[in-house]
């Protein structure tokens, strides 16, 4: 609403968008993922540009999947399988794993808890 306009040509606002972004949040349903894989519409045309973007840089850590309630066997997006994701769903670690996904976009990690007295010394 903010950085489009009627009439722009909608192709060219996603490439410049997720290009230029530092993070992408990819929010992966049911629908998204079934979309993607299947390459259907604005979200398979979406799912092009991802695959793209890592190919070019396969250490990238720019795009982050989010879970949303997928149904059991539904699976991520080829191009996000195997990155590490953060489950959003409704449930008990809904404001844990948000709170988690906060730090990571603000780059402010978990502080990492000191060792204790080793045992065998």
């Amino acid at each position: 609403q903010w950085n489009i306009r009627g009439g722009e040509d909608m192709s060219v606002f996603m490439e410049r968008s997720i290009r230029e972004a530092d993070r992408v949040l990819v929010i992966c349903t049911d629908r998204y993922c079934y979309k993607a894989r299947g390459r259907v519409g604005g979200v398979g045309y979406e799912s092009h540009l991802l695959t793209s973007e890592i190919m070019q840089e396969m250490g990238t850590i720019k795009f982050i999947p989010i879970i949303r309630n997928l149904t059991n066997g539904v699976s991520l997006p080829d191009a996000l399988s195997g990155r590490f994701y953060y489950n959003l769903s409704d449930g008990a670690e809904y404001h844990n794993n948000f709170e988690l996904l906060l730090r990571e976009l603000h780059d402010a990690p978990v502080p990492i808890p000191p060792i204790g007295i080793n045992p065998f010394c």
